[in-house]
């Protein structure tokens, strides 16, 4: 794992109430000064079609913060990514940042959002790449192995991003379980999110309406670390997707989550019996 980078997810970082916007989100990561951490961005329609050219320069000037940075591309049911406007417009932002951010490593988006995987070889710049996220039972696409084989046996520019509680969600529909995936498509793939699905938080200490599937691995006891660490998956991403409370509670999670990350994957410990 010599080559993979640690990553947070900048939805998963709660901001209080009135702060929803993206540069707030990032600028609450960019306070968090953790040696090591980068980020991974989520750029959605509505951002990239009404408020990018208004804080790009800003935007740009943010990301540079850190050392590297991955894209996750986002649009809903009604304007997938195709052979649309929509495309294309999203195409002229991403080649814009390449263009002024030299630290963008790679992209990933829900195969469920698109029309036409063909399309999204033209998002591959500069010999990055770009990635298929396995979903959870919410979809009708995109969730299952066949889904995910079928997708990459036909697109073969296309790489693979496994997301451990979607993971953890469909095994529970019978589908595959994580070690069967990294075993099956070990070559393709090139970012691991990492959580847990459920909601494993002091509540006491998060407001009455908080609800997640996703939550940190280091305060809940799983095998997930265990299966990544037997597989060894050469130089894969790994993005944190437990949610980052706000406040001091947040602060020592996340603490707590990159150690134990960096620890159990990136310093490769010998497995203890």
């Amino acid at each position: 794992m010599e080559n993979s980078q640690l990553y947070l997810r900048d939805v998963g970082v709660l901001l209080y109430k009135e702060e929803k916007d993206l540069l707030k989100r990032i600028d609450r990561c960019i306070s968090f000064q953790i040696k090591g951490l980068n980020i991974q961005i989520t750029l959605n329609r509505e951002f990239l079609l009404t408020t990018y050219k208004v804080v790009e320069q800003e935007l740009i000037k943010k990301l540079l913060n850190f050392e590297s940075v991955i894209i996750h591309l986002h649009t809903d049911q009604s304007n997938k990514f195709g052979r649309n406007n929509f495309t294309d417009q999203t195409l002229s932002v991403i080649k814009n940042l390449f263009l002024q951010s030299n630290n963008i490593d790679g992209l990933c988006i829900h195969p469920d959002l698109v029309d036409d995987f063909s399309v999204l070889e033209r998002f591959i710049l500069n010999d990055k790449y770009m990635g298929i996220e396995v979903l959870d039972k919410n979809v009708k696409f995109g969730n299952r192995f066949s889904d995910i084989k079928k997708i990459l046996e036909e697109y073969d520019f296309l790489s693979l991003v496994l997301d451990t509680a979607h993971i953890q969600e469909m095994e529970e529909e019978g589908e595959p379980y994580l070690k069967q995936y990294i075993d099956f498509f070990s070559d393709r793939i090139m970012e691991m999110h990492v959580s847990r699905s459920g909601n494993y938080y002091d509540m006491d200490k998060m407001s009455k309406d908080f609800k997640t599937s996703h939550s940190l691995l280091s305060i809940s006891n799983n095998d997930i670390i265990k299966t990544i660490y037997k597989s060894k998956v050469s130089d894969a991403n790994y993005v944190l997707e437990g949610v980052i409370p706000y406040g001091e509670y947040g602060e020592g999670l996340l603490k707590k989550e990159v150690e134990y990350l960096k620890k159990s994957l990136f310093q490769m410990l010998p497995e203890q019996n």
